[in-house]
């Protein structure tokens, strides 16, 4: 729970629980999963109320399944700052028989809660591609050390979400406690960027500049490359 199916990628999600259990290989020997989109449903035996909402439900090796649990309960529950797409998230036990009904509804209610908040901001005119170094580029790739710039890639999604969260670090003037962009994917060929409504404005400020700066200083060239845009055109750009 804390993710929005219908905004977020399941692709990326898959990608991001898998990386948390590389970790823990030692307790760990089937790390294979893959989540779907289900809908948690409970009646209210009291009003008959039908409580529902849509989630990820995730599924594993039926013998790794509880070690599998724990281990993500304890991650997500950590004080690690969160990949992209496990941002907000909490794993919600799957055991109905055991989990009372009133906390059932509660999850239910806090999931729609969570949903009803999210949005996704949509930008055209970038698509996935990795970005392999090049002199020219070398502003993107600040954060490697000179002996992996050979080797080094990068991609939209990774720039993106450095720059957006170093600056609404900086516009709050404190760690950011809140998660602000929860997923960067790509759909029908589209760049969305899932985050709570309320932060929509800024982050479109923040994209349009960094946009715009990419613009001004790459040529035409570099930012069709960064971009992922064939037959480039000015009026191809982000």
């Amino acid at each position: 729970m804390g993710s929005n199916p219908g905004m977020s990628s399941r692709t990326n999600l898959e990608r991001a629980l898998k990386d948390v259990l590389q970790h823990h290989t030692e307790h760990v020997s089937d790390t294979e999963i893959f989540i779907e989109s289900r809908k948690a449903k409970e009646l209210n035996p009291v009003n008959k109320e039908v409580f529902d909402a849509d989630a990820w439900q995730v599924y594993a090796h039926k013998e790794e399944t509880n070690t599998i649990g724990k281990l993500l309960v304890e991650h997500l529950a950590s004080d690690a700052v969160k990949v992209m797409s496990l941002r907000g998230c909490k794993l919600v036990p799957g055991a109905r028989s055991i989990t009372p009904k009133a906390v059932k509804m509660y999850r239910i209610q806090e999931q729609n809660r969570v949903a009803y908040n999210m949005t996704t901001v949509v930008v055209t005119n970038v698509y996935l591609v990795e970005v392999k170094y090049e002199e020219s580029l070398a502003s993107l790739f600040l954060g490697y050390d000179a002996n992996e710039l050979a080797t080094a890639t990068t991609n939209m999604r990774t720039l993106l979400d450095y720059e957006l969260i170093t600056s609404m670090e900086m516009q709050e003037g404190a760690a950011w406690d809140t998660d602000y962009v929860q997923d960067i994917f790509f759909r029908h060929g589209k760049l969305n960027i899932a985050c709570q409504s309320e932060h929509v404005k800024a982050f479109t400020q923040k994209e349009t500049l960094f946009f715009e700066d990419l613009a001004e200083h790459l040529s035409e060239n570099d930012l069709a490359t960064v971009c992922g845009i064939h037959n480039y055109t000015p009026y191809k750009n982000p």
